[in-house]
């Protein structure tokens, strides 16, 4: 589960992702799942579902034309990685849910979120307060993933990866074995995807800046650098349980999981948002793009 609030806008826009894709897709202020559970999420309540008109994809040169501060390029990339270009995305007008903190999202799916925490080589789910996955008896608190449609979860690194895939190609009913808090089993069937409500913490000072995004594409995936400026008034909310790695002077927060990693760090006022779906890079990639910007 992507980040909840400021990232994720920016880098649906970046990718130019479309809400009414299950599974893989951004919006405006959701809930992210980043390939690690069947979430689709759409516009918020009232409106119709989004769907996303990228903006053209620019040279660097053409970019900082549209943007008030200095687009920084990387010295070094993951192997395998080329720059496509960049896309500037203009902030929309705040929405007074988001003003005062709070800001209601409406998604589509299982709201089933399986992630592995930092540390840990064990995969946890729980599932978003509302869905399908929550009424079917999920808790929203994460427990120790134990099976998957009756299929084992074993503890390896390529076990998200894996689970996602199996999850995002099975059709309904879903079964999720797992233990709870209290370490007791439970098996919970989850009967069809489903509309829900739920909230989560907004930006209290949107940036009235545009950001810009540099892609990155490989023959197995992509990733994107969202650059803004720094808004020392926003409110952020990460998804998972955040970890800090230092790198010389520069502090990463990274989430999601270990196996893919989402980082933001500042660099003399500009904030990297280093958004990835599928954990084409690691964090000792984004360490060394950090250390090159």
């Amino acid at each position: 589960m992507s980040k909840y609030g400021s990232h994720t806008r920016t880098f649906a826009e970046a990718l130019g992702s479309r809400a009414s894709h299950p599974g893989r897709s951004l919006t405006a202020g959701a809930i992210v799942v980043l390939s690690v559970g069947q979430l689709a999420v759409a516009a918020t309540p009232k409106t119709a579902p989004a769907k996303f008109t990228p903006t053209p994809i620019l040279s660097t040169a053409q970019a900082q034309k549209q943007v008030h501060f200095h687009i920084s390029v990387p010295r070094t990339i993951p192997a395998g990685f080329r720059l496509v270009g960049a896309r500037v995305s203009s902030p929309g007008p705040a929405k007074s849910a988001a003003a005062k903190g709070v800001q209601t999202i409406k998604g589509f799916g299982y709201g089933i979120v399986m992630t592995v925490p930092p540390g840990s080589h064990s995969v946890v789910v729980f599932a978003v307060p509302g869905s399908a996955g929550a009424k079917a008896g999920i808790p929203s608190t994460p427990g120790r993933l134990l099976a998957l449609n009756g299929h084992s979860v074993q503890d390896d690194p390529d076990t998200l990866v894996k689970l996602n895939d199996e999850l995002n190609k099975a059709k309904p009913p879903i079964t999720i074995t797992f233990k709870d808090s209290s370490n007791n089993s439970h098996i919970a069937v989850v009967s069809q995807k489903s509309t829900f409500i739920f909230k989560v913490p907004g930006q209290t000072a949107p940036s009235a800046e545009p950001s810009a995004a540099l892609l990155y594409s490989s023959k197995k995936g992509s990733f994107a650098i969202v650059e803004s400026k720094v808004n020392p008034d926003q409110k952020l909310y990460y998804v998972g349980q955040p970890w800090k790695e230092q790198v010389g002077n520069i502090q990463i927060i990274f989430y999601v999981s270990k196996q893919a990693p989402n980082a933001t760090f500042v660099i003399n006022g500009i904030k990297y948002d280093v958004a990835q779906a599928n954990g084409y890079i690691t964090e000792d990639q984004i360490k060394q793009l950090a250390a090159s910007m």
